[in-house]
């Protein structure tokens, strides 16, 4: 080293120095802060993840109980009692839950709990299509009683948006501009005067 220009010679004594430092400040700050970081950093992935993820939007079954939290309204808001509130609630989808002779008695209970996370509308068509959450209709094409169950869902106090759900081969081929007139046009009828 000693055949190197002195300017040289200082720049890489500083440069060995400072990497000295630097790792000598990360272990100092890492041994004192790092377990209070990783505890904060923990936390808010925590509450986050709750947010995002455990916010169980629980649809209904009657079309294939296995990929729901139960056949009736009744049965997931068992399910969501173990838990806060704002962190499960339920989706009143009129496809899933229409049939339900206690709808009435169950849209009020959750919205008593606070559990109404939103409402989604389409009709039950018949027949149904081979894949039969491929049934849906724009409302009014099948038996979905929308203003009473609009009723219902407005006096448990759900105050949210209201959510269109069509699934439809038929209706996915339409062109957007008459989906959209179409859906207008239903929505001003069987759901705007009756929230």
């Amino acid at each position: 080293m000693s055949r190197l220009p002195i300017r040289l010679r200082l720049t890489l004594t500083f440069a060995l120095v400072m990497a000295v430092v630097l790792v000598a400040t990360g272990g100092f700050v890492y041994v004192r802060v790092g377990d209070a970081l990783l505890t904060s950093v923990d936390q808010t992935l925590r509450s986050q993840a709750t947010e995002a993820a455990t916010r169980a939007h629980d649809e209904h079954g009657l079309v294939d109980p296995d990929a729901s939290g139960g056949t009736t309204l009744a049965q997931s808001l068992d399910i969501a009692a173990d838990h806060p509130a704002d962190a499960v609630g339920v989706v009143v989808d009129t496809y899933h839950v229409w049939w339900d002779p206690d709808l009435e008695t169950s849209i009020a209970r959750a919205g008593r709990e606070g559990r109404i996370s939103s409402y989604q509308i389409c009709d039950w068509t018949l027949p149904l299509a081979a894949n039969t959450l491929n049934s849906r209709g724009f409302p009014g094409d099948g038996y979905i009683d929308f203003p009473t169950i609009t009723r219902w869902v407005v006096e448990a106090g759900y105050t949210g948006d209201i959510e269109v759900e069509i699934f439809n081969e038929d209706i996915w081929a339409l062109p957007a501009e008459k989906t959209v007139e179409i859906m207008s046009a239903r929505y001003a009828e069987l759901v705007l005067p009756y929230l």
